[in-house]
């Protein structure tokens, strides 16, 4: 099990921490590990398929951080990737990361001062279809076109389904909690609204159904 960065408060410092390590269960015990670039916390780390990690955004020194690294298991060390877009404005914290069923990776919602309805996927290098990574590209919103202005949201969950759509259920939108749900669809083009996403989206948000119990 990697633990990446996140919050600490000892008798050296206080606030986001650099450091990993790895807890082994066959030894029951913990083991340092290379440290993080850069110092992070309310970020999320995702296993991907080759079974390296991806720390994606978080907070640090009151900055929304727009990084990204990758955790190379079998080296014991973290490598910067490209920056979140847009260049600048892309930093977001307490947002969610899914791994899609192609190997990329759809980064939703969060907040950096203000509630993100936008989503990006990570392409990561892929010998079979040519990718040569690492790059970002952007999806549909999550507010399906403007029509739904609560598809923006922070502190929410993302959850993967049988057949790899994604749902977002959820989280605070800073006027409250919220019972609205949306759903990505990998290469899907069909919005709520009747609209088309365009192709280089790579995907699409539908809006679900308001829970009645949240």
């Amino acid at each position: 099990v990697l633990v990446a960065g996140g919050f600490t408060t000892n008798s050296v410092s206080t606030g986001a921490t650099a450091t990993c390590e790895i807890y082994d269960p066959r030894s029951d015990r913990w083991y340092p590990t290379g440290s993080l670039a850069t110092a992070r916390y309310n970020h999320t780390t995702t296993l991907m398929p080759d079974g390296n990690v991806i720390a994606v955004g978080g907070y640090k020194d009151g900055t929304y951080l727009d990084t990204a690294e990758i955790y190379y298991s079998t080296a014991g060390a973290w490598r910067t990737l490209p920056q979140m877009p847009p260049l600048g404005s892309g930093g977001r914290a307490r947002h969610t990361a899914n791994l899609l069923q192609d190997g990329t990776l759809l980064v939703s919602g969060g907040f950096n001062g203000i509630r993100i309805g936008t989503s990006l996927r990570y392409i990561p290098p892929n010998a079979a279809t040519g990718e040569v990574g690492f790059r970002w590209s952007a999806t549909c919103d999550m507010t399906d076109g403007g029509a739904n202005d609560k598809g923006k949201r922070f502190d929410h969950s993302a959850t993967t389904l049988k057949g790899g759509n994604i749902i977002v259920i959820g989280g605070n939108n800073e006027s409250g909690d919220l019972r609205e749900s949306v759903i990505f669809t990998l290469n899907g083009r069909a919005r709520t609204d009747g609209q088309l996403c365009s192709d280089a989206c790579g995907g699409c948000w539908k809006r679900g159904q308001v829970s009645q119990d949240l």
